[in-house]
């Protein structure tokens, strides 16, 4: 089955009537179970202790293995629950060393542009930090983003890092 994208311009009156109610859907289009996935994890979200199906992780661990981006997911005491194979490689960690790890004690052993105490200690929703070569062994620089999930009472109950690296210029 042969695919073709044309990607077209359109001028708009941003007073059009037709924006008070669409009826196109704008974004991408979701498989049923990505679908599912995805609203089953914003709900998980919602709640206090979430919790992830045997079946969810599995998918979630096939959607993140197709990702070039190292995925990185926490509880809120920085265990690691769920990493990539790229996360892996660019963070220096191995699949034994997984369980129970705290990512927070790994990332302070890595020169960042943040310090690690302060990645833990903000109240920021987001973070962006840089990773810079530490071990000529392993020289490389990475950019990274972290998000944090809070409670309502203001307590981190999970967060994820993204990972990317950056080309030499």
């Amino acid at each position: 089955k042969n695919v073709v994208t044309i990607v077209t311009q359109v001028l708009v009156d941003k007073n059009d009537p037709a924006f008070i109610e669409p009826t196109k859907p704008v974004g991408r289009f979701y498989l049923k179970e990505e679908a599912e996935l995805l609203a089953r994890v914003k709900s998980l979200l919602r709640m206090k202790q979430p919790t992830a199906r045997k079946d969810e992780t599995m998918v979630l661990d096939m959607v993140l293995a197709d990702l070039t981006e190292g995925v990185v997911v926490t509880d809120g005491q920085w265990k690691i629950k769920n990493i990539n194979q790229t996360a892996q490689e660019l963070l220096n960690i191995h699949e034994t060393d997984i369980a129970n790890m705290d990512l927070l004690a790994h990332l302070s052993h890595m020169n960042l542009s943040v310090p690690a105490d302060m990645l833990m200690s903000t109240q920021e929703k987001i973070v962006d930090f840089q990773i810079m070569p530490s071990d000529p062994q392993r020289p490389f620089h990475a950019s990274a983003r972290m998000a944090k999930i809070f409670d309502e009472q203001g307590n981190i109950v999970g967060l994820t890092v993204i990972v990317r690296k950056m080309e030499k210029k």
